[in-house]
């Protein structure tokens, strides 16, 4: 990925590490497959990670650039029935500020966002599970500030001001864009 947008546009001024599975399943931690937790590891992870080790050679060599990472909510605080998945958030924010404290004086700028509940397919899937006014109640509790799903876009617009100039002294930070959810 990053070879390829070296050939077709010279260098990267931006990368946008969004790649994740889910690991939200009906059972406990110890209940989860081994195969689940080694995909939600190798996904989540060690993507985030090579993504960045590809990157900042290639943004060093340029002067500098920008590196925002997807984590997540579950990289704040635990839930119930998502442990590993959400072990494997905590790590994307401990690789974002510890890369911004190692490649910040190189131009390098490093932060990550937290979002909470994104209206996606999987999500689609998720509330399917649910009555329209079982899925009303949850949401209202869940994020009280907004009583709903985020949207894509209001994470790319999160993305777009860190990758912009007004964001040019915030690094190694977790902006969470959560509607409320982190806030209780």
């Amino acid at each position: 990925m990053v070879g390829r947008a070296v050939s077709e546009f010279g260098r990267v001024d931006f990368l946008v590490n969004n790649a994740g599975i889910s690991g939200f399943i009906d059972a406990r931690m110890c209940d989860m497959d081994e195969s689940l937790f080694d995909r939600l590891v190798a996904t989540n992870i060690k993507g985030v990670w090579l993504g960045m080790k590809h990157a900042i050679p290639v943004m060093i060599g340029q002067g500098g650039g920008i590196i925002v990472n997807v984590a997540s909510t579950l990289g704040l605080v635990g839930q119930r029935l998502s442990g590993p998945y959400a072990a494997t958030k905590h790590a994307v924010i401990g690789l974002t500020k510890t890369a911004a404290i190692e490649y910040g004086l190189d131009g390098i700028r490093i932060n990550a966002i937290c979002p909470g509940g994104i209206e996606t397919p999987i999500a689609e899937r998720f509330k399917a599970t649910f009555s329209d006014e079982d899925w009303r109640q949850r949401n209202a509790t869940a994020y009280p500030a907004t009583g709903r799903f985020g949207q894509a876009g209001e994470i790319a617009s999160v993305a777009m001001f860190l990758c912009s100039d007004a964001a040019s002294n915030i690094h190694g930070t977790a902006i969470v864009a959560d509607g409320g959810y982190t806030a209780q």
